[in-house]
């Protein structure tokens, strides 16, 4: 469980612990109705009639509470951690990070829908501009398995980008799954994708991977689309923007390159899994403290702007 909830500067992070921090932004949208933002009371979260955000006092990831979402009947239940009107929100040319951690129930478990989004709002027609091709980034479920959605498109005359991977084949229900993604978004080839699933990295691409018509992106999660309706619970929740937090890591101790990592979704399948869960090697979930903290014993990543990954390991002394 994160400690303190609060949003400052480029971070944000909710505690869950017995009432939420703040009146954030909940979309509640039941089937016939339109698109709905609303705040929610801390004391008591949302109720309504397409669904609820709750905070309970199990199941719990870590600490004294975490977060229910239910969606009521498949539409709309998500909630806002940043918005992309806030300063140092989620944007182009930017480093972000953001952890969570989700657990699907035994019972009333959605088959379908995002959990998960990064979304840069449904751009004006009016002013010649698209309309929105999707979330820039997103996670999805999909039966059993959760897959990461990626969309772009650098240019008006450009080709539309569409990334589809799964990244957990077979989610247990009743198991929580930590999620750490690092995104800079750009609408060059720089642009970089990460994701880590119980402290294990599954996953690294790097483009294109944003909208030209689109530069600030919010950060929600809850249940959405079709076949969302059902219950998810969410804690650990935080985001961090405009730092490279591998680098401030990095900076700490003396690292020498000894393998380049550049390389799509089927050649990271076959590599060996870095760094692993184990020992004091892995990458922790709560960042940035903990990153700083880390012994990078194992391997510590590190990403070079328009450079490959770079898999480093500390220069022992």
């Amino acid at each position: 469980m994160i400690s303190a909830g609060s949003a400052f500067g480029g971070k944000w992070e909710e505690s869950f612990e017995g009432k939420f921090s703040k009146a954030y932004f909940v979309e509640p949208q039941a089937k016939g109705q339109g698109w709905n933002r609303r705040k929610i009371n801390p004391d008591t979260g949302y109720s309504g009639k397409a669904g609820e955000m709750r905070i309970v006092e199990a199941p719990i990831r870590k600490g004294k509470g975490a977060m229910r979402c239910v969606n009521k009947d498949g539409k709309r239940m998500e909630f806002e951690l940043v918005s992309r009107h806030e300063k140092g929100s989620p944007r182009l040319n930017d480093h972000c990070w953001a952890a969570i951690s989700i657990l699907m129930p035994p019972s009333d478990a959605p088959t379908g829908g995002f959990c998960i989004q990064w979304h840069g709002g449904v751009p004006n027609r009016a002013q010649g501009k698209e309309y929105a091709r999707g979330p820039e980034a997103a996670l999805r479920i999909k039966k059993k398995e959760m897959v990461y959605w990626s969309n772009s498109k650098a240019s008006k005359s450009a080709k539309a980008g569409r990334e589809r991977v799964t990244i957990v084949k077979n989610a247990k229900p009743g198991k929580w799954y930590d999620f750490m993604f690092h995104h800079f978004f750009s609408l060059k080839d720089n642009g970089v994708a990460e994701i880590w699933v119980n402290r294990r990295r599954v996953y690294a691409k790097r483009g294109c991977n944003a909208f030209y018509y689109r530069s600030t992106f919010s950060f929600k999660f809850g249940a959405y689309g079709s076949g969302s309706r059902g219950t998810l619970y969410f804690d650990e929740a935080k985001v961090e923007t405009g730092v490279d937090l591998r680098k401030r890591a990095a900076g700490l101790r003396r690292l020498r390159p000894v393998k380049t990592l550049f390389c799509n979704s089927s050649v990271l399948a076959r590599w060996p899994a870095t760094p692993r869960a184990t020992g004091n090697g892995s990458v922790p979930l709560l960042f940035p403290s903990a990153v700083l903290r880390a012994s990078l014993s194992t391997g510590a990543l590190t990403a070079e702007r328009a450079r490959p990954f770079v898999l480093s390991r500390e220069k022992r002394r």
